[in-house]
């Protein structure tokens, strides 16, 4: 899960909590942990004490900074790090996004950040859409691949309209207007000749959204009344999931997990639609102090920011503890690499 998808308002509170405090980025593979620095780039190593969010592909990286800045490692081959050489990243990079930018646009804010498979999205100024990479089911908005992050210009938002959330599975994308309106284009979209469109939306004008994700071929909903609502390329939204306590999309996969009224969490394959429980956590954990997190291959929770269990994942470690003095911000992960983004209290 990515903790930044939680949608609160479009001031973007959240993102500015705790702007003060120093971040560290964790990775862990082979079953060993360690901090992702650079060798030899001093101010690479200070940006990464003021990570805001972080998303992730099959194997692509992108951060942004409290100092907007963006940074990317990992593949590149459809240029999803919006860098001009193609060739793998084994470092952070820093991304320009001003590289082509032909109106001279400043960037004031990097408010949002999604990443497919093989492209990346960064919402800028509020209601800017930057795309890079893979475009072939056009989920970049319009956008042909190139070899930067270019500004998506088939979206039309109103003067006071907001985004307030971008979200991406394998070959689709997903954005949020003010909270509500989602427009989604890519692989979900091709019976409709990959024509971005609305989803029918409107219905969450007053059951208010908590959580947007897309999953593969399927929009899901949690809103703030413990309602999950699902919506494919051949139906608008309907009502998957009622009066649960938690809610998380399995990561580029046909996967959910939830956690239902009496702390039992489950884990539902689309593919084999066979509901098993898979935990029931201990009833002196309360909802509130626990969040679920999705990997490539299973799913897992933290309580209260500072402990993270897995399942499913048997490549990495499946426990994981932070220190008194920090919390978890968020989990993300690619094919190969579980990457914890945690901050100083």
């Amino acid at each position: 899960m990515n903790f930044n998808q939680i949608i609160i308002d479009a001031n973007n509170q959240q993102q500015q909590h705790h702007q003060c405090n120093r971040t560290r980025l964790l990775v862990m593979n082979n079953n060993k942990i360690y901090e992702l620095k650079s060798n030899n780039n001093l101010k690479i190593n200070d940006d990464l004490t003021k990570i805001k969010q972080i998303s992730c592909g099959e194997s692509h990286i992108i951060v942004t900074t409290r100092t907007n800045h963006v940074y990317g490692m990992g593949n590149n081959k459809y240029h999803q790090l919006g860098i001009p050489n193609s060739k793998t990243k084994t470092e952070l990079v820093e991304i320009n996004l001003l590289t082509d930018d032909k109106d001279n646009k400043k960037i004031k804010t990097i408010d949002y950040l999604a990443c497919g498979f093989y492209h990346s999205i960064l919402i800028c100024n509020q209601n800017e859409i930057y795309c890079a990479g893979h475009s072939y089911f056009n989920q970049t908005f319009g956008v042909n691949e190139s070899d930067s992050f270019n500004l998506a210009t088939s979206i039309i938002l109103q003067p006071k309209e907001i985004i307030t959330h971008v979200s991406c599975s394998t070959f689709s994308s997903l954005i949020i207007i003010d909270n509500w309106k989602i427009i989604s284009c890519g692989q979900k979209s091709a019976l409709k000749n990959n024509e971005m469109f609305d989803d029918g939306s409107e219905i969450f004008k007053k059951d208010k959204i908590k959580y947007c994700k897309f999953g593969d071929k399927c929009i899901f909903v949690f809103t703030m009344s413990g309602n999950v609502y699902i919506s494919s390329n051949k139906s608008r939204f309907t009502i998957l999931l009622e009066n649960i306590n938690k809610f998380i999309v399995g990561h580029m996969n046909l996967k959910y997990s939830y956690l239902d009224e009496n702390n039992n969490l489950y884990e539902i394959n689309r593919m084999i639609n066979n509901p098993e429980v898979k935990e029931v956590i201990k009833q002196t954990v309360r909802p509130i102090d626990l969040e679920l997190i999705s990997t490539h291959n299973g799913f897992g929770f933290l309580i209260k920011r500072k402990k993270l269990k897995l399942f499913g994942e048997k490549s990495f470690k499946t426990k994981f503890k932070t220190n008194r003095y920090e919390i978890i911000k968020d989990c993300i992960s690619s094919v190969k690499h579980i990457y914890i983004l945690v901050e100083g209290i």
